[in-house]
C-alpha cells in the first residue's frame, strides 16, 4: 500500500485502480493479478481503451541501502530483463488485461524507482 501510494504522489496525472483477478476474455483459465490498473486524470479511463497496469516489487535486498541498485533482473540500462521471471509476469499480465502500457515500479522506504517495460507483441 505504501508503494502504491507513493507512486500516485509521484505520479498525480495517473489513478490507481486496484482490481483483483483479471480473467482474459477468451481464456478463461488464464488469469493475472496486476497491482494496479493505471488511467489518465481527465481521461475516459478503461473505457477509452488506454490503460496500463501497475507492477510494484518492493525490493527486500535494497531495503536497508539508500539507493535501489544491483538488481539481477534489470541490466545496466535500468531496463527490464527478457528473461527475467517480472519480465513473463509483466508481459503475460498486460496481455491478460488489454493493457496499453507497463509501468514496474520498485520501492523500499529509501527510494522509488518507475521502469517502463514496452509491450512485446511476440509475447504471448
Amino acid at each position: 500500500d505504501e508503494a502504491r501510494q507513493k507512486y500516485c504522489e509521484v505520479y498525480p496525472n495517473r489513478d490507481v485502480q486496484q482490481v483483483g483477478l483479471v480473467i482474459k476474455d477468451k481464456f478463461s483459465f488464464f488469469g493475472a493479478s496486476p497491482d494496479g490498473i493505471i488511467t489518465f486524470k481527465g481521461g475516459s479511463g478503461t473505457r477509452g481503451g488506454y490503460y496500463g497496469i501497475l507492477e510494484i516489487k518492493c525490493i527486500y535486498s535494497c531495503r536497508d541501502k539508500e539507493k535501489i541498485e544491483g538488481c539481477k533482473f534489470l541490466n545496466k540500462k535500468g531496463q527490464l530483463l527478457k528473461g527475467s521471471r517480472y519480465y513473463t509476469q509483466v508481459q503475460l499480465c498486460a496481455w491478460a488485461t488489454g493493457a496499453k502500457f507497463i509501468h514496474f515500479f520498485l520501492w523500499t522506504k529509501h527510494d522509488y524507482k518507475l521502469v517502463l517495460v514496452p509491450l512485446d507483441p511476440e509475447f504471448a
